[in-house]
C-alpha cells in the first residue's frame, strides 16, 4: 500500500468557490446523475465536485487535498481553511467552520460553528490525482457537549464503509472524563461515556497533541504527561503510559546529517513512516527529512513550499499540519 504525507489544511480556491456561488443551480444540475445512469457513475460525479487529491506525491514531498464548493456545509460562507483532523484507512475526517471562522481553529467552546465532514469513496481520476465524496456528520444535540478541541478527536474506519468518531473531554480537577462518540452502526446519534481519570492527571491541565487509532484501541496523546487509551468498544478504563525521549546528539553527529547542511537545532516531529516505523520525519529550516532512528541516519529529504495558513507563521512545520496516510484502495476510472 502506498502512503503519503498529507497537508492537513485543505486547499480552497476562492475564485472557483466565488464563481460557483454565482451559479448554484447550474452546478446542481451538473452534479445530478442522468436518469437511468448507474449509481456508481452518479457517486463518481458527486466525488469530482466535492474533493480532489492532487498531486499524489511520495514522501518526503507533501500531498494536498482540495475542496470544491459542494464540500462546504455553507457554500455561501465557505471556510477558507478547512482542516483534516484524522486519517483513517478508508477516509478522512475534516473540520469545517463558516466564514469568517476557519477549520484550523483548534478550540470551539461554542464561539463559532463547527462541522465534521467525512471524506470518503475515493476514485482514481488518472494523472496522479483522485476524487472523493463529502459526507456530513450528524450534529450533536441535547445533553451531548459541543466540540471542545479537534486535537482530542479520533477517527477510525472499517472495511465495510463504517466509521467511529470519538472526542475526549477531560477538565482539570475532575475525577471523570467524558468520551463523546458517534458510530455509523448506531443510527440514533451521539453518545457520551464517563471514564475515570488517573489520580495523577486530575490536577493537570491537558495539552492535547493528537490522537491515534491502532490495534483496536483509541490513544489520546499529551506529550507533557502521557497517553490515555481505551478500547474501541469504549468499555475499558483509562490507562496512562509514560512518554519517552530521543537523543538527537547521535543523529547530529552522523555523517548523513552533516551532509544535509542543516544546523544542530532541535527539529519538529512531522510524521512516522507507515511503511517503516523506524523511519521518522522531521522538519527544520524549511526542509522535511526522514531519519532511520535506530541507525541515526538521514535517509532522504526535500524542501517544502509554505503551507496555506490563515495567519503568518514562521519556522518549520509540524505534525499539527501534516499527517501520514495510507492511500485507500480505489477503483480505476471507467472508460
Amino acid at each position: 500500500m502506498r502512503w503519503v504525507i498529507l497537508n492537513r489544511i485543505i486547499r480552497v480556491d476562492p475564485g472557483t468557490a466565488d464563481a460557483a456561488a454565482a451559479a448554484p443551480a447550474q452546478e446542481q444540475e451538473q452534479r445530478a446523475p442522468a436518469a437511468g445512469a448507474p449509481a456508481a457513475q452518479g457517486q463518481h460525479a458527486a466525488a469530482a465536485a466535492d474533493f480532489i487529491l492532487r498531486p499524489i506525491l511520495p514522501p518526503p514531498r507533501i500531498t494536498v487535498l482540495s475542496a470544491g464548493r459542494a464540500a462546504h456545509p455553507d457554500p455561501e460562507n465557505y471556510d477558507r481553511y478547512p482542516y483534516i483532523i484524522a486519517a483513517g484507512s478508508h477516509g478522512l475526517l475534516a473540520h469545517f467552520s463558516v466564514h469568517p471562522f476557519h477549520g484550523t481553529q483548534f478550540t470551539d467552546y461554542g464561539l463559532h460553528e463547527s462541522n465534521l465532514v467525512v471524506v470518503r469513496d475515493f476514485r482514481d481520476a488518472g494523472g496522479g490525482s483522485g476524487t472523493a465524496v463529502a459526507e456530513r456528520v450528524q450534529r450533536r444535540s441535547g445533553r451531548i457537549p459541543i466540540l471542545s478541541s479537534i486535537a482530542n478527536v479520533s477517527f477510525a474506519t472499517d472495511d465495510r464503509g463504517g466509521y467511529q468518531i470519538a472526542e475526549l473531554q477531560a477538565d482539570r480537577g475532575r475525577d471523570l472524563a467524558t468520551v463523546i462518540y458517534f458510530r455509523t452502526t448506531r443510527l440514533d446519534g451521539w453518545y457520551g461515556k464517563r471514564m475515570a481519570c488517573p489520580p495523577e492527571a486530575r490536577d493537570r491541565e491537558r495539552r492535547p497533541h493528537g490522537t491515534v487509532h491502532a490495534d483496536g484501541n483509541l490513544w489520546w496523546f499529551d506529550l507533557t504527561w502521557g497517553i490515555l487509551s481505551c478500547g474501541m468498544a469504549l468499555a475499558d478504563d483509562g490507562l496512562w503510559e509514560a512518554e519517552y525521549a530521543v537523543n538527537l546528539e547521535e543523529i547530529w553527529d552522523d555523517d548523513s546529517y552533516k551532509t544535509t547542511g542543516l544546523t544542530r537545532s532541535v527539529p519538529l516531529l512531522v510524521v512516522v513512516s507507515l511503511a517503516d516505523p523506524h523511519l521518522v520525519y522531521f522538519a527544520l529550516e524549511e526542509r522535511i527529512f526522514g531519519v532511520n532512528v535506530p541507525q541515526h541516519r538521514v535517509v532522504h529529504g526535500a524542501a517544502y513550499e509554505p503551507l496555506d495558513m490563515p495567519w503568518d507563521e514562521t519556522g518549520p512545520i509540524s505534525g499539527r499540519y501534516l499527517a501520514a496516510w495510507y492511500l485507500p484502495p480505489v477503483p480505476r476510472p471507467q472508460r
